[in-house]
């Protein structure tokens, strides 16, 4: 551990205690931070006590030794209460096949790191609680549990339990020290440290394990980096926010419009070709022009002439034509006509005939004052 002035003992239960320039203080962060201030300093060092997590000791083989990081969890995750998804692993030092192994819940470390950014001050270090020896058993008192840890394992417990489960043991230790806030009366096989001791004890045990890993490590730094861009980071999520919804609208307006250009080229198709099954329109247009431009062969040569007879006969301009329809099987143009009377049809027909064009009078009826006809025309010879 690099040693700032101050040293601050963390616990779940008891609240935050500290040791600066050698004396000792109890309070919220903002207390810290104004004594730290007063000092002229912003970093700390801090160790967690039990409470803050699980410790474990796992066995490995020395081909796992790279990839312990990514092993661990898993290995651990039948004696996990929570997902593994959800903890933060902190490997300690690797021994011979094993390894000592803290377990944190993400999201709670994760507030930390934001309660400690929020007043301005970063982790210098920040460790667990340095393990006893094989033979000593320690017990954080807290205000409704209490926390054991002994060298191989922790456990959270309620405090009415405290004494049976001490009591039950199968291992009996040599000594246990109740780390807590006040001197109370407590069963005869506890030693009660107060919190001056406590930073004493705690500062003669080689450091616990370094919980700065993964995505807590010192180099990312990202609570303070949080800090600094937050303002900038929610205005851009603004500014994204608002592109997207932008970018939603104008595919709404594009979408909208495409289908008002289908739809007007349906209509289109079905106004010039009433008779036919419409499918795809645009492709069935585009089939028709090619028709009406020589692409059809020899029935869209066919087609154009009949076209053409019928545009340039004087006699075709006193009527109103209300429907084309080519048949190429037939080779036959056929027209619904509207006449002023019956023998504006028949002059029709029969300038169509001198031209070489026969004119069937397929049917017709009197539509009011007017005359409706259809006729099929068709080249002669």
């Amino acid at each position: 551990m690099v040693s700032t002035q101050c040293t601050v003992v963390l616990s779940q239960h008891a609240g935050l205690s500290w040791q600066l320039a050698g004396v000792v203080a109890q309070g919220d962060w903002q207390d810290l931070a104004r004594a730290l201030e007063a000092v002229g300093e912003r970093k700390f060092d801090a160790i967690l006590l039990p409470d803050w997590y699980s410790l474990h000791r796992v066995n490995f083989i020395d081909a796992e030794r790279k990839m312990l990081a990514k092993t661990v969890p898993y290995s651990l995750e039948d004696e996990l209460a929570d997902d593994v998804e959800d903890g933060h692993f902190a490997l300690g030092e690797l021994g011979e096949g094993v390894v000592d192994v803290a377990v944190f819940n993400h999201a709670k470390l994760q507030r930390l790191f934001e309660e400690v950014a929020a007043v301005g001050l970063t982790f210098n270090s920040l460790m667990t609680c340095p393990v006893p020896n094989e033979e000593a058993l320690w017990i954080q008192l807290g205000e409704h549990a209490a926390a054991l840890l002994s060298a191989e394992a922790s456990v959270v417990v309620e405090q009415r339990q405290l004494s049976a489960v001490v009591n039950s043991l199968a291992d009996k230790p040599q000594r246990v020290v109740l780390l807590s806030d006040t001197v109370e009366a407590w069963p005869a096989w506890g030693d009660n440290i107060a919190t001056p001791v406590m930073f004493e004890m705690l500062a003669s045990y080689h450091d616990g394990i370094d919980i700065l890993q993964g995505d807590f490590r010192k180099g990312i730094a990202w609570p303070a980096l949080w800090k600094a861009w937050r303002t900038p980071a929610i205005a851009a999520a603004v500014l994204i926010a608002a592109l997207i919804g932008q970018a939603w609208w104008q595919v709404g307006l594009l979408e909208a419009r495409n289908l008002e250009y289908r739809q007007a080229i349906e209509k289109t198709y079905r106004d010039a070709f009433p008779k036919s099954r419409v499918v795809n329109p645009r492709r069935q247009m585009e089939a028709r022009l090619s028709e009406l431009q020589g692409g059809g062969g020899a029935a869209g040569s066919n087609m154009l002439a009949l076209l053409s007879s019928l545009s340039t006969e004087p006699e075709a301009a006193t009527l109103q034509i209300s429907a084309v329809n080519y048949e190429a099987r037939a080779a036959e143009l056929r027209i619904d006509i509207l006449a002023d009377n019956f023998q504006q049809v028949e002059k029709l027909r029969n300038a169509l005939r001198a031209r070489g064009v026969s004119a069937e009078l397929q049917n017709s009826s009197a539509s009011g004052n007017k005359v409706r006809a259809k006729l099929a025309l068709k080249e002669v010879g």
